[in-house]
């Protein structure tokens, strides 16, 4: 009878028998740990989706990590040099949509590229670029990205590109289509696009529950809305790589949180972390 919140790198341990009537609510942020012999009953309504929304963010310390994107465009990369570059982060791109009409494809180095990046403990992003127009093909895209990210570790948000000049004046259905696919998954969420189009293509409800990734060249953006990473450059230069590269600030600690709740299959933090 009552209200009981547990923070975040809490642990609730239960010795007996623990009862979660009808009408309650249990936010999945972290772990019940039943002893042996326990019971839990849980009757329960599930808000799976608190989780996997902006809200875990919004009182988090706020920080200044610098990061890099990257694919098949940047070619054979030097992942040992890359780690002693002094970025903080790299993301990868795993695929992109149907643009044959054959279905979305990986990215022809991304293996390469994950498997570079976790050898040298790298702390790495992994994002999609969609061309879908129909909440079908977004799952679709969705989909095959929970494939490719099997047996890899990934400790930034798992994030949908869209940048394509899409014939629709609301796309918010399609991205929800696809974040929602990947939240299923464990993994969590996150748009990137120009900013833009995330100011004319999506609600309003959207950008206050979903992270952003927001793009915009040089200038910082000011927003009605929170965003975690900024895109400022497409002519950034590091060691390892050959060309340019873009260039970005994430203003939380990602790793941090995201294994503190113990998602993108990450284990959580116990209290001595």
């Amino acid at each position: 009878v009552g209200h009981l919140a547990v923070e975040r790198k809490g642990v609730i341990n239960v010795f007996g028998e623990m009862n979660l009537r009808e009408a309650s609510t249990l936010t999945e942020s972290g772990k019940i740990i039943s002893e042996e012999n326990s019971i839990v009953t849980d009757l329960s309504t599930h808000a799976d989706m608190s989780v996997y929304s902006a809200e875990i963010l919004k009182n988090e310390e706020t920080v200044t990590l610098r990061g890099i994107d990257v694919s098949w465009v940047q070619g054979d990369i030097d992942w040992e040099t890359l780690s002693k570059s002094g970025i903080d982060f790299v993301y990868i791109r795993a695929g992109r949509g149907d643009i044959d009409g054959e279905g979305p494809k990986e990215d022809t180095y991304f293996f390469r590229n994950i498997q570079g990046a976790n050898r040298y403990n790298i702390d790495v992003g992994v994002y999609f670029y969609s061309y879908a127009e129909s909440v079908e093909a977004a799952e679709d895209e969705a989909l095959l990205l929970i494939e490719l990210l099997k047996g890899h570790t990934v400790t930034y948000p798992i994030v949908m590109d869209m940048e394509e000049n899409i014939d629709k004046n609301d796309l918010t259905d399609i991205a929800e289509a696809f974040l929602d696919t990947v939240a299923d998954a464990g993994y969590y969420p996150m748009l990137y696009s120009y900013r833009a189009r995330i100011d004319s293509h999506y609600s309003n409800d959207f950008k206050e529950k979903y992270p952003i990734w927001v793009a915009q060249l040089e200038n910082q953006p000011r927003t009605d809305y929170d965003y975690y990473i900024w895109q400022y450059s497409h002519s950034g230069r590091v060691n390892g790589i050959e060309g340019n590269v873009d260039f970005n600030v994430a203003y939380r600690d990602f790793p941090d949180i995201l294994r503190d709740y113990g998602l993108n299959k990450l284990i959580i933090y116990d209290e001595q972390h």
